[in-house]
């Protein structure tokens, strides 16, 4: 004969179980996305550098089947080029270099690799180089 002492443990158990089940999977999740470099997408935003007050302004980006153009707030801040993406990274081929930023400084045109995070409505991007740590907050227009 089975007692009703031994069920309660086993029944609330399973019923324990059940309930962290399916409340974990009613969780709506707050994840990355991956982009794909064939996504028609445009996005505005800010750079800045974290080590520096001075060097910030405000970039739109532009993509479209393998492709991206970009335009920052400073003088000759103009870049296009081939679009390279994986699940953490952003390879943006410049093929539109300028030498200005030899006699202007700096443009903070998306060129090289960066790690990027997208969470379906703000794209951040990220890069650690010699000149310090850049970073762009996009936001999906």
């Amino acid at each position: 004969m089975i007692s009703l002492k031994s069920c309660l443990p086993k029944t609330f158990s399973l019923f324990l179980f059940a309930v962290l089940l399916l409340g974990s999977s009613c969780e709506k999740e707050h994840g990355r996305l991956v982009l794909t470099q064939n996504d028609t997408l445009s996005f505005s935003g800010t750079f800045k550098r974290l080590d520096s007050h001075s060097d910030l302004g405000t970039i739109s980006l532009r993509t479209a089947e393998n492709f991206y153009d970009c335009h920052t707030s400073l003088p000759y801040g103009y870049g296009a080029g081939t679009l390279l993406v994986n699940e953490s990274t952003i390879d943006f081929v410049d093929t539109v270099i300028l030498l200005m930023p030899a006699i202007y400084g700096p443009v903070y045109v998306l060129n090289g690799k960066y790690n990027y995070h997208f969470d379906g409505k703000i794209l951040s991007i990220r890069t650690t180089g010699g000149s310090g740590t850049l970073v762009y907050e996009l936001r999906l227009e």
